[in-house]
């Protein structure tokens, strides 16, 4: 999802969750700033920390939560592939790339422990040497099939009992990491739904696309399907291969409707029954609304009945429950997009779309949305959010690595001096390598 979403709609959400004005900007500003902490603004912050005295307690809890996917010119070594089984560089780029991309967007799910929760089934896609044991990437490729993205998975309900957990601990102590803590895992919640079944780590076989409705797409995106699935030079393992990177920005755009197919082998991932399915953002989207007003009124006190005593409460059920307090949001995917937008066959600005969502802000939450600014709240705030942060992806990270064959896809083992560089150490070095002749964080390499 983007700004629109992520930081408006999160806002409104909160407010209807129960949660005061100024909680709910709190809660909305961490939501988007986890689509902020890239390299320029990360580099920005830094200088600020500078400034301010801070730079020790920027370094200690640094963290990255998303990459620039349109930079070519840093992401010049993207030609190459991101593998298991490359040299130590590559994979210590592989680990960031997937602790980056896997805690923060695309939640990993589809392993047997995650989809035990609810009624979410797994999914298992074929392609010609895709599970092939013959295929030197074979182990890498079964990884990424357990770490593909799903909705209402059992590392979904974890993130969000994790999140209430945060926001019991520091509600009374330090209110604005509390805040954060919801944030965080709101923006990660929504995320499961616009962004289900890719997956956060570079696979052309799982994240390829195709669509029945050409017009949908550029030429260029037309070109890099050809590329991964024709058998071209290029690996199907590089960066322009993680996540919906070979969609482009439609998987979060909600006016979207009935118009493209995620294939995996030419077999729709968006399956209901026999019958292959259009992915249709606008249903989904609401979907991820109704989840993330349920858990935010869990995180704030409210409680849920459970048949059994040692089940946790059943947030993620509620999105087929009805709510009279979103109505104005499902009018606003079913109704308003379509009238503005496919009635008259025009591509939406941004600005467009963030104005029909402060406009619902002022009507139906009866507060006036101040826009986003990733430095309005200072060093402080900052800091503060990456400590949060970094607790949630310590506990994403924890609990996948817990998982039969994945224990270490986040760190990497040195084959030279056997050293390990940790998590931390993966993303400090990755950044540090991406940011060129910049400052540089303090890297943590070996624990």
């Amino acid at each position: 999802m983007n700004l629109d979403c992520h930081y408006y709609g999160t806002y409104y959400v909160a407010l209807k969750a129960g949660f005061s004005g100024e909680d709910a900007h709190e809660i909305a500003w961490a939501a988007q700033t986890v689509d902020e902490c890239h390299i320029d603004n990360l580099e920005a912050a830094m200088d600020l920390a500078e400034k301010k005295g801070r730079r020790g307690d920027f370094d200690r809890n640094f963290i990255m939560t998303v990459l620039d996917t349109d930079d070519d010119v840093r992401h010049s070594f993207s030609a190459n592939a991101l593998t298991e089984t490359a040299g130590e560089t590559n994979q210590i780029m592989l680990a960031a790339v997937r602790a980056i991309w896997m805690p923060f967007h695309f939640l990993p799910g589809n392993c047997a422990a995650a989809v035990g929760y609810g009624r979410v089934e797994r999914y298992n896609g074929e392609y010609p040497n895709f599970l092939n044991l013959s295929n030197p990437d074979y182990n890498q490729n079964m990884h990424d099939m357990m770490l593909i993205c799903r909705s209402s998975s059992e590392t979904c309900r974890r993130m969000i009992e994790t999140a209430k957990a945060q926001y019991d601990l520091w509600k009374d102590r330090n209110r604005r990491k509390a805040l954060f803590a919801v944030g965080i895992a709101m923006h990660v919640l929504a995320d499961t739904w616009s962004h289900e079944f890719f997956v956060g780590s570079p696979n052309g076989y799982i994240n390829g696309i195709n669509s029945e409705r050409k017009e949908t797409y550029t030429p260029e995106f037309g070109v890099s399907v050809l590329r991964v699935f024709q058998g071209a030079s290029q690996s199907p393992y590089t960066y322009e291969a993680i996540g919906h990177g070979l969609a482009g920005y439609i998987p979060d755009i909600p006016y979207r409707g009935n118009e493209y197919k995620i294939y995996h082998a030419y077999k729709s991932k968006c399956r209901e029954g026999d019958k292959f399915e259009y992915r249709n953002n606008r249903q989904r989207f609401y979907r991820a609304f109704q989840q993330m007003l349920s858990s935010m009124r869990y995180i704030a006190g409210g409680q849920k009945e459970s048949g059994d005593d040692k089940k946790a409460p059943d947030v993620l059920s509620d999105y087929e429950m009805p709510s009279d307090c979103l109505s104005p949001v499902r009018e606003l995917f079913e109704t308003r997009y379509e009238d503005k937008w496919h009635g008259g066959r025009r591509e939406p600005s941004d600005e467009e779309g963030l104005e029909l969502w402060r406009k619902l802000l002022e009507k139906h939450g009866g507060v006036n949305a101040e826009k986003y600014l990733f430095l309005e709240k200072g060093i402080d705030s900052i800091i503060d959010f990456m400590e949060m942060a970094k607790n949630h992806r310590e506990g994403i990270v924890d609990y996948v690595e817990s998982w039969p064959g994945l224990g270490r896809i986040f760190s990497v083992q040195s084959a030279r001096s056997g050293a390990l560089f940790s998590t931390d150490g993966c993303v400090r070095k990755y950044y540090n390598k991406m940011s060129w002749f910049n400052t540089k964080v303090t890297e943590e390499e070996a624990q």
